[in-house]
């Protein structure tokens, strides 16, 4: 392993990303309750350590109807 004041050393600096999630929760409580919030935000967390920048993020929703 490398020697670097970061660890790990970003490898993909300059690569860029999209996030696609989705969740069973119908649109309005799946937005107010946050239900895919954490899991964009652990993702950020892995892209932004990887040296990546993300170009948007899209949450899909179960309509009820």
């Amino acid at each position: 392993m490398e020697e670097t004041n970061t660890f790990p050393k970003p490898h993909l600096q300059g690569k860029k990303y999209l996030l696609l999630t989705s969740c069973n929760t119908p649109f309005p409580f799946s937005w107010i309750f946050g239900q895919s919030k954490g899991a964009i935000h652990n993702m950020n967390e892995f892209f932004k350590t990887a040296g990546m920048k993300s170009i948007g993020k899209i949450v899909c929703a179960v309509c009820s109807k």
